[in-house]
């Protein structure tokens, strides 16, 4: 009997041990889990991948069109505002968005047959941009949408011409107009080219054309043109003494 009563306490013991170590090897287990979890879960999340610098380019370039009158959309005007760099917010206000914006593209209009990617090109970790094509019923302009790193986002920065598009054609000369043997009311760039004097083109301008005068980048207004000026234009030709401006700069 005693030798009965001995073996169950045994059992007994020997139960509580192989109960105690598992509990003690689960909990050391669950700990181990929590804290692989806790280490993955706060893994900083890497955003400035050239993934992501395109959604940011392209994004904004789609909300322009969004926020175009009459009827602007109120929640690209809010992406908008929270995309941009600090240097580019100081140019842009809601309050007057489409001009600000309209002046920091360097277009008019929103492009009427909507917007495309060219290309993208990263200049460093901190800065890429975006080749943008604006296509208009007469023709398409492109547009480099420049985005920085800012507090671990991309944020646009600014917006320019390609240089390929503007040194196809490069001169300084006279504007004039109205001459003998020229078209009624259409702007002519008179030049020099090596040697040869009074050459003539023909110019052309578009929704995107840029015409600037000391510090200041506007819209070209061929109206207001004067007969004589001395300028530089920058553009590419489309035809036969026939240039399409993409910037015009007062000399």
């Amino acid at each position: 009997m005693k030798q009965t009563i001995l073996i169950i306490v045994i059992l007994f013991i020997g139960a509580l041990t192989y109960y105690w170590l598992s509990t003690k090897n689960t909990s050391n287990e669950i700990k181990e889990d929590t804290r692989s979890e806790t280490t993955i879960s706060t893994e900083p999340i890497n955003n400035l991948t050239q993934e992501n610098a395109e959604l940011v380019a392209y994004g904004f370039i789609q909300d322009f069109i969004a926020v175009a009158p009459p009827e602007p959309d109120q929640p690209a005007i809010e992406r908008i505002m929270k995309v941009l760099s600090k240097n580019a917010s100081a140019q842009i206000h809601k309050e007057t968005i489409s001009s600000d914006l309209a002046r920091f593209i360097g277009v008019q209009d929103v492009p009427d047959q909507g917007a495309s990617v060219e290309d993208l090109q990263s200049v460093s970790p901190t800065e890429s941009y975006l080749v943008v094509g604006f296509n208009y019923s007469g023709g398409r302009v492109l547009r480099n949408v420049h985005v920085i790193a800012e507090e671990g986002q991309w944020k646009v920065d600014s917006v320019d011409t390609p240089q390929t598009q503007a040194e196809e054609f490069d001169r300084i000369g006279n504007l004039v107009r109205n001459n003998p043997g020229m078209k009624t009311d259409v702007w002519y760039l008179v030049y020099e080219s090596q040697g040869q004097p009074a050459l003539s083109t023909e110019l052309e301008f578009t929704q995107a054309s840029i015409c600037a005068e000391g510090f200041e980048n506007n819209t070209c207004d061929p109206s207001v043109l004067t007969q004589g000026s001395r300028v530089r234009i920058l553009g590419e030709e489309t035809g036969q003494d026939a240039v399409r401006v993409i910037r015009l700069e007062m000399k």
